[in-house]
């Protein structure tokens, strides 16, 4: 692996590890070293690498670090991953923009991260569940746009923010669990500020209002 300040740079085809036998092939896996703070920009871009184990030192994922790629199970040394599963606990507090766009194998994420960038699912069209813990606060624009979630589930009720199209181009929607009340950041043509907002969801698409419309 290339390391340099505690940010994975590049994985060599020396570092996977060959795991248990698949449909299409044997798994192949990479274990992060826990010197390992920060996944860096397109570290896993395009990658064939199916599996990510990671220590409770890993903080940080940077965008597109694992775009386009074949990854399908990513979760924390010594919990058992569950394959098509990326799962994410509160010591992963950043996930950047576009880090897992366009990953075809991932139908399920578990994710307790502060910030969810955004893009970041965009376009992963197998993704069908999606648990946020009471950790995230921030989800990005389009983060889960093109995907085919049935279930939405954030554990988070107050300090949260939600970018615009999340669920964008996301149809059949049946099951979404959001506060009642989250926020939005919206620029008042008027006064040019941020304000709070309101949002509801309908056909998978989330409508807002601003605090002064919700009576």
């Amino acid at each position: 692996m290339i390391i340099e300040n505690g940010v994975l740079i590049k994985v060599e085809e020396k570092d996977i590890k060959k795991g248990l036998l698949k449909s299409d092939g044997v798994e192949k896996i990479v274990e992060l070293p826990s010197e390992v703070h920060t996944i860096g920009k397109y570290a896993f871009m395009r990658s064939n690498v199916d599996t990510v184990v990671f220590t409770e030192n890993l903080k940080r994922i940077e965008e597109y670090a694992f775009c386009n790629s074949a990854i399908e199970k990513m979760h924390i040394s010594g919990k058992n991953g569950t394959k098509g599963v990326i799962s994410l606990p509160e010591t992963v507090e950043f996930i950047g923009r576009d880090a897992f766009s366009h990953c075809s194998k991932i139908l399920a994420v578990n994710i307790n991260s502060k910030e969810i960038g955004e893009s970041a699912f965009e376009r992963s069209r197998n993704i069908g569940v999606i648990y946020l813990g009471e950790k995230v606060e921030k989800i990005g624009n389009y983060a889960f746009k093109m995907t085919r979630i049935k279930s939405f589930d954030m554990k988070n009720k107050t300090n949260v923010t939600l970018g615009r199209g999340i669920f964008s181009f996301v149809d059949g929607i049946e099951n979404v669990k959001l506060p009642d009340i989250f926020f939005k950041p919206y620029v008042n043509p008027n006064q040019n500020e941020f304000g709070e907002a309101k949002g509801e969801v309908e056909n998978g698409h989330i409508f807002y209002a601003t605090k002064e419309e919700w009576n």
